[in-house]
């Protein structure tokens, strides 16, 4: 494999961005993923994935079934993370349900479904590494500070690297030209190397980018249906290259807390709407007859601050966890006809953690009594009328329990 270095001088480019197909590009059903048109370079990453130290961080864009993910999570250890991005429900799904049989959990192992026409779903320099084993499409991605390799250098911690595979073109492409090759390689084609390294290094911040031959003969890649085609050489306009560019500066010591900029977007996203109930309801509840006791249950789904006040006699479910300990929730409560939760206002965790366990009891018929509920105005609210009501609350610093 060869490959050469340059530097470029910072500048300003035209704004343009990354783009998924659209704006009349053709696409065939290879979509962008190397693991599908490219099947022989899938592996071509275990020098990037095997030099992840244990306790950094790994991002994989279009990551498939996650099977990368799941050799980087490795390398990483426990104490690493690794999040692996991809456009596709159907292949996030299928990677949640592979890292749940092997093991692995958020936020040690995440997959996120996003639009990578958008902002990456991840906090700027929480990364050590970004890689992908799919066909980037640079003509559209580096121009500009929208594109996809600008979110990747904000993404990437001081000192970390990038890795992508793109289709470039080895001489000036006619428009006719440049439309066959996408539509018969199932990706965009970039332009020459040489105007590649100059807008990458001008729009992105990289100070350095390396060119690697991975495939030169792309002619098994290369589908011809009509006699237009046949008469195209592919070999004699483009190349698959490999790209390596890596950030200025020294690596942290301390690594940022969370990559992921919303926790729950390592999880499915809710489908039900739980029905909320106020917490004169609920105070009603507690004080009933100690029959009616057994007919609900409360859960805080707040982590550290359940120690400052809490519904008395709640269970406390951290949200950040739930997800994964759905299946022990419903044993618990699965005969329990109110489970009713709650967080600090209950507009963000509770209303969730109940939609997450409404959509288990909904995937269950016929295997439980149980319903969820939501605590309007959240633990807030709930001091807010109760504080001094010691059969109410619980958890007041300095107050005899």
């Amino acid at each position: 494999m060869s490959s050469s270095q340059q530097t470029g001088v910072p500048g300003d480019s035209p704004s343009a961005k990354w783009n998924d197909g659209e704006q009349g590009m053709p696409q065939t059903s290879t979509g962008l993923r190397i693991g599908e048109t490219f099947s022989e370079l899938r592996g071509n990453n275990t020098d990037v994935i095997t030099s992840l130290a244990e306790g950094e961080t790994g991002l994989e864009i279009l990551c498939g079934n996650g099977s990368e993910v799941f050799l980087a999570a490795h390398e990483v250890g426990p104490m690493g993370k690794i999040v692996g991005l991809d456009t596709s429900e159907e292949m996030i799904t299928q990677a949640r349900k592979n890292a749940n049989q092997k093991g692995f959990r958020p936020p040690h192992v995440a997959f996120v479904k996003c639009s990578i026409a958008e902002p990456l779903p991840v906090e700027p320099e929480s990364v050590d590494c970004v890689y992908s084993s799919a066909v980037a499409p640079l003509s559209s991605s580096i121009q500009g500070k929208d594109g996809l390799l600008s979110e990747v250098f904000r993404a990437l911690k001081p000192g970390g690297t990038a890795v992508f595979f793109a289709i470039i073109a080895t001489k000036p492409l006619t428009e006719h030209v440049r439309h066959t090759l996408i539509a018969r390689l199932g990706c965009e084609v970039a332009e020459h190397r040489d105007v590649v390294r100059q807008a990458f290094l001008q729009t992105t911040g990289f100070s350095s980018i390396e060119f690697g031959l991975a495939i030169q003969d792309l002619s098994p890649y290369f589908h011809r249906e009509d006699s237009d085609v046949d008469a195209l050489d592919v070999n004699l306009w483009a190349s698959l290259y490999r790209l390596h560019a890596k950030k200025d500066g020294l690596k942290p010591v301390i690594s940022p807390p969370t990559v992921l900029q919303r926790w729950w977007d390592a999880y499915p996203a809710v489908k039900s709407t739980p029905q909320g109930v106020t917490a004169e309801e609920v105070a009603a509840l507690i004080r009933s007859d100690p029959s009616v006791r057994t007919t609900f249950a409360v859960v805080d789904v707040r982590r550290n601050d359940h120690a400052g006040g809490h519904v008395r006699g709640s269970y406390n479910r951290h949200a950040q966890t739930f997800y994964g300990s759905l299946p022990s929730v419903f044993e618990e409560f699965k005969n329990t006809p109110k489970v009713i939760f709650y967080c600090q206002s209950s507009n963000g965790r509770g209303p969730r953690c109940a939609g997450w366990y409404q959509d288990y009891l909904d995937d269950h018929p016929g295997e439980h009594s149980s319903r969820a509920y939501v605590l309007k105005g959240g633990i807030k609210n709930w001091l807010a009328m109760f504080r001094d009501e010691q059969d109410l609350v619980d958890g007041i610093e300095g107050r005899d329990p």
